[in-house]
């Protein structure tokens, strides 16, 4: 069919029934109907994954200010047990 030259493609196409082309017709109509569901699906599935990700975002952001709560309350008990055993270490002497 790559041999043929466009005018033998065209007759060809003017030869076939209005049966074929209906056919036709309603084979593309189907695969452009079928396109257009994949085609709905996929954004459906790319808001989906937009949306649990700025979910996950959200939680890594809270997860890290927690983490930096815990830090400083960390710091602030070893301060507390630093200033402690100073003060300690002066009442024993």
């Amino acid at each position: 069919m790559v041999d043929q030259s466009s005018d033998e493609i065209l007759s060809r196409l003017r030869g076939i029934s209005s049966d074929e082309k209906s056919g036709i017709g309603k084979l593309k109509c189907r695969i452009d109907d079928q396109a257009q569901y994949q085609l709905d699906e996929l954004k459906q599935q790319q808001m989906n994954n937009e949306n649990q990700n700025e979910q996950i975002q959200n939680q890594i952001q809270n997860n890290e200010e927690k983490l930096k709560e815990k830090d400083k309350f960390i710091e602030e008990i070893e301060t507390f047990f630093l200033i402690f055993s100073t003060f300690g270490r002066f009442a024993i002497e």
